[in-house]
């Protein structure tokens, strides 16, 4: 029964490891080849999303990992990366716990007098939903990052001599 394992590792990711042998992986001539041109970004993407698009492409293309099969895997990382961004910024803005009156049935908020008698509302503190929603977009792209190759520990298994001299990996990050 396939899909059970670990996910197999493409092997642009295992030549750049220099882990790739032909006898493990095959003869290249009879699997099929990825097109090495850039996908297009999205037309319903906004400038927002084009921007990550734009700097994960930049980030594939010295790997040699930026070819068309990877649209829909790019797409999802960037609408993902992004509802990301947009979890964290709410978070940001109204804390990790929402704090509400609780009600009565009737929808008035329930009350109760202190010892000093002052009148107190009850109140209900849940996590934010956002903060939720967060936690699970970044397992997500973590386990994207992952199964790309960009992770640092699989950045750094990159061979120096698989890389042109332009392409080494202090000026990614740049």
């Amino acid at each position: 029964m396939r899909g059970r394992g670990r996910p197999r590792v493409p092997d642009e990711i295992h030549r750049l490891h220099g882990t790739y042998r032909a006898d493990r992986h095959g003869d290249p001539a009879t699997k099929p080849a990825a097109e090495k041109k850039a996908p297009k970004c999205p037309k319903d993407f906004n400038d927002e999303q084009r921007a990550v698009w734009r700097r994960l492409s930049a980030v594939l293309k010295p790997l040699g990992l930026l070819s068309v099969t990877y649209a829909d895997v790019m797409t999802l990382f960037v609408r993902g990366y992004c509802r990301y961004l947009q979890a964290e910024k709410e978070v940001d803005e109204r804390g990790i716990v929402l704090v509400s009156p609780k009600l009565t049935a009737d929808g008035k908020p329930m009350t109760y007098t202190d010892e000093q008698g002052t009148i107190r509302h009850l109140e209900v503190r849940k996590t934010n939903p956002a903060q939720i929603e967060a936690r699970l977009l970044r397992g997500q792209l973590c386990a994207m990052l992952s199964n790309m190759g960009l992770v640092p520990s699989a950045l750094s298994k990159i061979k120096d001599d698989a890389r042109s001299p332009s392409e080494k990996p202090l000026e990614l990050v740049g």
